[in-house]
């Protein structure tokens, strides 16, 4: 019988000894960097495709500024004005607070 819990208590020993234990925190280790792994090049990929969407923005937003620029000169501004029929008047005429423009004279 004694015999018997020798052995039982020199395999509990076995199994907690430091060999098994430094396997078990090695192993612990090596699945914790796969993890760290993984995660990093996933934030790595987010991260490039952020920058290709930022690159793509940037682009139309300067083709957007040049846009604008060149539809708000006054020489656009001009032609559009002709072509809508308006035209440059000669001479300015100015309104004083006491002259009627809307009604009959």
């Amino acid at each position: 019988m004694r015999d018997r819990r020798k052995k039982v208590i020199s395999q509990k020993k076995k199994i907690l000894d430091k060999k098994n234990i430094s396997i078990l925190f090695l192993g612990l280790f090596i699945i914790f960097e796969l993890v760290l792994t993984i995660k990093a090049v996933t934030l790595g990929t987010t991260l490039s495709l952020y920058e290709k969407e930022e690159e793509r923005l940037s682009s139309e937003n300067k083709k957007l500024s040049r846009e604008l620029v060149q539809k708000t000169s006054l020489a656009e501004v001009e032609a559009k004005a002709k072509d809508l029929g308006f035209e440059r008047l000669e001479k300015v005429i100015y309104l004083t607070p006491g002259d009627s423009f809307a009604g009959k004279p």
